[in-house]
């Protein structure tokens, strides 16, 4: 693999992070629709709260994933909330996904970090990533209400 370099993502990121996410999300298999503005919202709320984190990777100055999330203090310790994670479509199955979830990991731990969180589908290739990775499912009910 071609040297990535990565970097804590600031607001100045966002711009080139919603393509990527657009460019990620509108692919299979989600097929979401994302339009540029509604992913750049998406990730500026994330980032910028209070406790928002994220981390962008590039090659030759070009996005090729990132994580983002935001921190919350817990009873345990300090928990990360891992919102949004994508690598680009091109760069899927290189290990790009694979050297960012442990450089998070690793930055989130030396952080203080006791626990990551996250979601995804079930049946879907983000599923088996994030198991293979020593994600396991939790004893959690996930509910919503459409209004």
């Amino acid at each position: 693999m071609a040297t990535v370099d990565v970097s804590l993502m600031g607001l100045d990121d966002l711009e080139v992070a919603a393509s990527l996410y657009q460019q990620t999300f509108n692919a299979p298999p989600w097929n979401e629709g994302w339009g540029i503005e509604a992913s750049s919202e998406r990730l500026r709320v994330i980032l910028a709260a209070p406790n928002g984190f994220g981390i962008l990777a590039t090659r030759d100055d070009e996005p090729l994933a990132f994580a983002l999330g935001y921190l919350e203090t817990w009873v345990s310790g300090t928990h990360f909330q891992l919102k949004e994670m994508c690598t680009a479509p091109t760069e899927q199955r290189h290990g790009i996904g694979t050297f960012m979830l442990e450089f998070l990991l690793r930055t989130l731990k030396d952080r203080g970090v006791v626990q990551v969180f996250c979601e995804t589908r079930a049946g879907v290739p983000a599923e088996s990533f994030y198991r293979k990775r020593g994600f396991r499912t939790l004893n959690v009910v996930a509910l919503g209400k459409r209004l």
